[in-house]
């Protein structure tokens, strides 16, 4: 399980047409914007790799000017399972 918080960067009269287009991507919710072209996120996939795939797709979306990953939790099963042990 990996999940991520992220603030993504456009400018202002592109972030309604980003957030609409994060919120058709799996595991992506957006929780604000602001009116100067913020947008926070959130990311739930199943491991790291996937997280890591979609935050790629976050920077070859036309209108994004940057990136920022603000929180990383991630946990395998095999972590897991030595706890348990």
């Amino acid at each position: 399980m990996s999940i991520s918080s992220l603030v993504i960067q456009t400018r202002p009269e592109n972030v309604e047409r980003i957030r609409e287009e994060l919120v058709l991507m799996d595991g992506v919710d957006v929780h604000t914007t602001t009116e100067e072209g913020n947008l926070v996120v959130t990311v739930d996939n199943p491991d790291n790799a996937k997280a890591s795939e979609t935050f790629n797709r976050f920077l070859q979306m036309d209108g994004v000017l940057n990136t920022s990953l603000i929180y990383n939790y991630f946990e395998t099963e095999n972590a897991e399972k030595e706890l348990t042990q």
